[in-house]
């Protein structure tokens, strides 16, 4: 069974490609013949400006794009092209902004006639933070009006960077996470980011918006797990030195690693909120940046718990809270929601890789199967460079009483076209 087929039998409608965004080592232009076969639509996907690889213009790669597709008798499925994601401004992430309008242009020059995307994040959580300030906000507003269709992804539930950035940038108070089982009370982000971005697209732009899949996000989940903390030497005593994370039974049994800090060292009790136990003493004095590991996938996210210790997001959303996310996504205007697909074994992310529990396709480990109800997750033997891979889906039937919703959305819900 094709990888097309597969993703058919889950509802699934599009499948829309992107290359690995730390590994940029191969161009996405999706298997053309198994999407007809499969009958569902197909985007290819690239970098613009670092995976062109053999291709001398990006035009040169849209035109052998488009070859293919007419050699397999897919034209019809064909309906797009991705070329990038999260663009970085003034610097970071390629393409750039300032890039885009011109690649765009590039693309139309050889085909008027399809989508062209690029996916933007945290559109509105800092303005003045990831969009770099200066003449950023007016590159970003350009560089998403120019492509034709509005996304982002910010996915709140896991994200351990938005808690406290939100507070930095003054964008209102929320419940802080217990950092024992109780996550930031953030997930309404979704709604109002779909908003912002809904006010800021062109009127005649759709918007497709991501929503969380129900995994660790690649990793992304456990990632900023560092705090600073003073030891003294010869003490075995943590002090937590930031107003945001505190002690909780939940840090007992994690592993803590700084410059002073013997390997191997544990934490084995806390005190309060803001001294631990550790089981070996420090070996200097000082306020330094220590790390936190030991849990899930040697993170600093305990999975019994679903938290991560550090920034008090979830390991995992849970299936309502993607449910919710979905539905606060529609609600506030989006056309469409969108979903990564995740992979058996990804390359190291954040300093880690990891074995998914996942689904392949006949002859490689299995068919498409869902975790914790919601949990999608792709695998084959070439897959895994694939990893930010997207899918749409069909809507499934569910009788609402409000007007026709017209929506590609993940396969794994229940909402309705009614």
């Amino acid at each position: 069974m094709s990888q097309a087929q597969a993703a058919a039998n889950e509802g699934i409608n599009i499948m829309l490609g992107f290359t690995d965004p730390n590994n940029h080592s191969s161009v996405d232009q999706i298997d053309l013949a198994a999407l007809k076969a499969a009958n569902i639509y197909g985007v290819a996907g690239v970098n613009a400006t670092l995976d062109l690889q053999s291709f001398a213009t990006l035009s040169a790669w849209v035109q052998d794009v488009e070859a293919k597709a007419q050699a397999a008798g897919a034209s019809t499925n064909l309906i797009g092209y991705n070329i990038g994601d999260e663009p970085g401004c003034p610097s970071g992430n390629t393409p750039l902004a300032t890039d885009i309008p011109s690649l765009v242009s590039q693309v139309k020059s050889v085909d008027p006639t399809r989508l062209i995307l690029n996916n933007f994040t945290a559109w509105m959580t800092e303005p003045t933070g990831w969009l770099g300030g200066g003449t950023c906000p007016s590159d970003l507003m350009t560089a998403l009006q120019s492509v034709s269709v509005g996304s982002f992804d910010i996915y709140p539930a896991t994200s351990p960077y938005t808690p406290q950035g939100m507070l930095v940038s003054g964008m209102g108070t929320f419940a802080i996470s217990d950092f024992q089982s109780v996550s930031n009370d953030i997930i309404w982000l979704q709604g109002i980011e779909v908003q912002k971005l809904r006010a800021d697209v062109l009127s005649t732009e759709p918007t497709w918006v991501y929503i969380e899949s129900g995994s660790d996000n690649l990793g992304f989940s456990a990632a900023a797990n560092s705090l600073n903390a003073t030891i003294t030497s010869g003490s075995n005593v943590l002090i937590n030195g930031i107003n945001f994370s505190k002690f909780t039974s939940t840090w007992v049994g994690l592993t803590v690693s700084g410059s002073g800090i013997p390997n191997g060292t544990t934490i084995t009790s806390i005190t309060d909120s803001t001294h631990a136990v550790m089981s070996g003493n420090a070996t200097s004095s000082a306020t330094e940046s220590v790390t936190i590991t030991g849990g899930v996938n040697d993170s600093g996210c305990v999975a019994a718990q679903n938290i991560c210790v550090v920034n008090g997001n979830e390991y995992r959303p849970t299936p309502a809270e993607v449910n919710s996310e979905v539905w606060m996504s529609l609600i506030n205007g989006a056309n469409g929601s969108s979903t990564f697909v995740m992979t058996c074994t990804r390359l190291p992310l954040f300093g880690r890789s990891e074995h998914y529990r996942c689904f392949g396709i006949s002859g490689g480990g299995g068919k498409f199967k869902i975790h914790q109800s919601n949990h999608l997750e792709f695998c084959t033997a070439t897959q895994w460079r694939h990893r930010r891979n997207l899918l749409h889906a069909r809507p499934k039937p569910i009788k609402l009483r409000f007007q026709h919703v017209d929506i590609l959305q993940s396969g794994d819900f229940d909402h309705d076209n009614k």
